[in-house]
């Protein structure tokens, strides 16, 4: 250590650190279990358990995202796909990020959690996850400053909706915030398969903690605004 530290503070920050890691875990737990209960009713898809992956700082020593993605199989499969192909439709889930590239939407400085319909599961080896800035041939349309839909890489899922949304996350509280806030709309927009016309049905004002994108441009490397 270069600099003089107080101890007292340093130990008062792993203190947070470590409460704040039995929270998120806490969670989680709640979370895995209502997208399971709500998958375990729903007619057209099916799941197994999640998929979860994680992210450390550069020492190694702090967690920045933890993420979990549930592989959403068809109940019955569609006319679209060729010979081959399995039965996963996406992936459903949400990363938590702390810190990093991951909380870097502009003018949000918290921790943030993005709920998520997408192609593959997060892999943070793989650099696919929710991170900011984006690829620019990532986005496809930024609907109501508040839900991101992306350009599918496969071609039967060309005719897909997938999708982003992000909360703050220390504005959920209770089960009933999870509930509300996270898996009823996130059921909401996949109802639809195609474009989800009135965002605003799904992710209304009312849900608190809600964040709201800037347009396409400010999501994006910003080096290519530059050249």
């Amino acid at each position: 250590m270069n600099q003089k530290i107080d101890g007292s503070a340093l130990a008062s920050c792993f203190k947070v650190a470590a409460s704040s890691g039995k929270e998120i875990n806490a969670l989680t737990d709640a979370l895995n279990n209502l997208f399971t209960e709500y998958l375990s009713r729903d007619k057209e898809f099916s799941s197994d358990k999640p998929k979860g992956d994680d992210r450390f700082d550069d020492s190694v020593w702090v967690y920045t995202d933890v993420a979990y993605s549930f592989p959403l199989k068809l109940q019955k499969k569609s006319k679209n796909r060729g010979k081959g192909s399995n039965d996963i439709a996406g992936y459903l889930g949400y990363q938590i990020s702390m810190i990093g590239d991951g909380i870097a939407i502009p003018k949000n400085n918290e921790p943030v959690i993005h709920i998520f319909f997408w192609e593959e599961k997060v892999d943070f080896d793989e650099d696919y996850y929710m991170g900011i800035p984006l690829e620019i041939d990532t986005i496809k349309q930024v609907h109501n400053n508040r839900l991101i839909e992306w350009n599918p890489e496969g071609a039967y899922k060309k005719t897909v909706f997938f999708w982003t949304f992000s909360l703050r996350l220390t504005s959920l509280s209770s089960s009933e915030d999870l509930k509300r806030c996270i898996v009823e709309p996130a059921f909401k927009l996949l109802q639809d398969k195609s474009q989800y016309k009135d965002v605003l049905t799904a992710l209304p004002d009312s849900i608190e903690g809600i964040i709201f994108y800037p347009d396409d441009a400010s999501l994006i490397y910003e080096t290519e605004n530059k050249e």
